[in-house]
């Protein structure tokens, strides 16, 4: 499945992730997201994108067939390693085979806010 999802608070320290994949020539790619790194930077194995985060709890998408795409001039087959480092207190990772909308989105798959009213 091409899209992945991760649901996780900052906790305000640097703070990432990498996703390990295979193309269909066979070819291990890696895309590192950082909260560390400044600016994006393509090599012929790996990407590394900076992260932005707020503050409290974030979402991540990513759609491995268009960073594929656009990084590699290659077409995703699947995905063989997922690495999250510490720094964060994870929710949920998991992949599906489209982005859904809010509405379609069973609500444990989504990131709880209270509404606080002073």
């Amino acid at each position: 499945m091409p899209i992945f999802v991760m649901l996780f608070k900052n906790i305000g320290r640097f703070f990432s992730f990498e996703i390990e994949t295979l193309d269909l020539t066979g070819f291990h790619r890696r895309f590192r997201a950082s909260n560390s790194t400044k600016n994006t930077l393509i090599h012929q194995f790996s990407a590394i994108m900076p992260l932005f985060l707020h503050p409290g709890w974030n979402t991540v998408v990513f759609d491995l067939n268009q960073l594929m795409d656009h990084c590699y001039k290659q077409r995703f087959q699947e995905v063989t390693r997922v690495r999250i480092n510490a720094n964060c207190r994870l929710r949920r990772v998991y992949f599906c085979d489209r982005v859904y909308s809010e509405e379609e989105t069973p609500l444990e798959y989504k990131v709880q806010v209270k509404n606080c009213q002073a």
